[in-house]
């Protein structure tokens, strides 16, 4: 309907365009043969659709390489190696309920 409402429009010499929700970004042809949308695999969600970015670099193309952690998920890999606690420190804080 947005379309035919557009080409019209567009037929009367009026500047138009359609306005879409997801599903109509979704859903559109030219945008689905880009690279605008990899499907990836989450843990808890299963499989689903990433919407990646609407340009990509020559050199450093930026591609969506896994899903978004769920709560906790890194918790342990960024107190022992970012922040730089022991494992003994981080038992201890998990023991007391530091991350809850």
């Amino acid at each position: 309907e947005g379309d035919q409402v557009m080409m019209e429009m567009q037929a009367a010499g009026v500047p138009a365009g359609v306005v879409n929700d997801a599903q109509g970004v979704y859903e559109n042809p030219q945008l689905r043969t880009g690279n605008l949308f990899w499907p990836l695999d989450h843990g808890e969600i299963g499989k689903f659709t990433h919407l990646g970015t609407s340009f990509e670099m020559s050199q450093t193309p930026g591609r969506p390489k896994t899903p978004s952690p769920g709560l906790g998920e890194h918790t342990d890999y960024v107190c022992t190696r970012v922040i730089g606690l022991s494992d003994d420190e981080f038992i201890s804080l998990l023991q007391e309920g530091a991350f809850e």
